[in-house]
């Protein structure tokens, strides 16, 4: 036999449960983070990851951006 708690009636639910509140936060957050970062930290995470070469390369490898 499986025991669960007992259902909350759904004129009760007025508002957002804990679980739901969480996973927004954690979503609002998720969504904000990638404006904390610019393209020169990018850059700059690409020069201390593979080496100060590495950059030119990606362009390169790229090519023109007419082609």
């Amino acid at each position: 036999m499986v025991r669960v708690p007992p259902a909350t009636p759904p004129e009760a639910c007025t508002a957002p449960c804990a679980i739901s509140r969480a996973m927004a936060c954690a979503e609002s957050a998720w969504r904000a983070s990638p404006g904390s970062v610019t393209i020169a930290d990018l850059a700059g995470d690409v020069d201390s990851d593979y080496g100060s070469g590495a950059l030119a390369g990606i362009g390169a490898w790229l090519g023109p951006a007419d082609s």
